[in-house]
Order: C-alpha cells, then structure tokens, then sequence
C-alpha cells in the first residue's frame, strides 16, 4: 500500500490547485494507493482530519514546513501503508505506474527521489516507513526555508541514503501534447501562474495517461 500524502494548502491560488488534484488523476481510485492532502493550519485549534484532508497544527509558510510534515508523519503512522510518496500540489500522479515502480524499490531504507545535491526533491518521494520514522523522530521545529534539503540532512546523519532509479518528467506547457507516461509529472510553472500547473493536469488527464 502506497499512502500519497500531498503538502497541499487551502489559501489562493493554491486551493485551485488541490481541487484540480482531487478533479484529475485523485479521481481514479487505485486499491494500492491512499491519497491524505496535508495543510499548515496555525489558525486550527487542534491537528484534524477532515475527509482525506489533514490540518496540522502548524505556523504556515515555508520555514515550518518540515514541522507540518513531522506533524503529518505522527498522524499517519498506525495507518496501513508500505511506502509514502510525498508529492506536493503542483504534481500529477499516476497511481497505477506508481504501484508498479514501487514494486522495485527496497522495502527498508528506501528514499527515493530526484537526486537535488544529497537529497531527494521533494517534488516527489518515495520513504519507506523507517524511513518515516526517522522523519517522526527527528525533525524538529526550528525555521528552515528548504524543507526538503532538511529532511534528507537529517535522514543522511541517521544513515539514510538517496535510492537510485527515481524518474519524473517535467512538463513543457508550451506543448501538452505526446507528454511521456510517467508515474510522477511535475507541473510546476517557473512564472508562478499556477492555472498553468492546473491546465496541465487536465490535459495530461486528458490524454489517457491514467490506466
């Protein structure tokens, strides 16, 4: 079982981008996978679910982080999973070549990204679950503005190292179409218009690129 666990947030344009998540590929069920959107929430009074969305008890904004997804590690742990692929809200996932690319990968000290310089992008990640674990018990709540450098700084000091073979394709939005399979686009617009990233996702659900 692969949890999907999605660094998500509730405020403009950003909110788009979950609902076009949930729109897109998050519409197709897949009984290997389990979709959570995580969201740092400091307005919450408590760290709670609602549906499949989860608001953490958490300062918003990029230097705490880490801490929401400390906090997301300790809500998810008595869940059924295997592996969690921690994406972020600018990705389209293919559940089912997710499922399959997974069935290579080891099942302990497994973090398995795009190698950022002896870390994995947090764009896209697979951790196995002590991995996780260590994630839980090491991260702490002091200010970090590269979230995912962090993580893999802490993982690298408990002997975790990156796992080869991750893929991902970059989306071109001058170009939807013939847009390679993949388990894990990035859609991302380096301009910062996010209805690019939100356009993308429906052409790439478009395509068939769901199976």
């Amino acid at each position: 079982m692969i949890l999907i666990l999605v660094q998500a947030c509730d405020i403009p344009p950003y909110d788009a981008l979950m609902a076009a998540q949930k729109d897109t590929w998050d519409k197709i069920e897949h009984p290997e996978t389990k979709t959570i959107y995580y969201i740092s929430s400091d307005k919450t009074e408590k760290t709670h679910f609602k549906d499949n969305v989860l608001y953490t008890k958490c300062p918003s904004g990029y230097p705490m982080l880490h801490w929401s997804m400390k906090i997301a590690c300790d809500e998810i742990w008595d869940m059924e999973w295997d592996y969690v692929f921690r994406t972020n809200a600018s990705s389209y996932i293919d559940k089912t070549l997710l499922v399959e690319f997974a069935k290579t990968l080891p099942k302990e000290g497994c973090y398995c990204g795009i190698d950022g310089g002896s870390y994995a992008s947090g764009a896209g990640v697979f951790m196995s679950r002590d991995v996780i674990k260590i994630l839980k018990d090491k991260l702490d709540d002091s200010p970090s503005d590269f979230e995912d450098a962090y993580m893999g700084i802490i993982l690298g000091r408990n002997g975790v190292k990156l796992t080869p073979g991750a893929r991902r394709v970059i989306v071109d939005h001058t170009n939807y179409s013939n847009i390679p399979h993949c388990y894990h686009y990035r859609c991302k617009s380096d301009n910062g218009d996010r209805t690019k990233d939100i356009n993308a996702f429906y052409a790439i659900y478009g395509q068939n690129k769901i199976h």
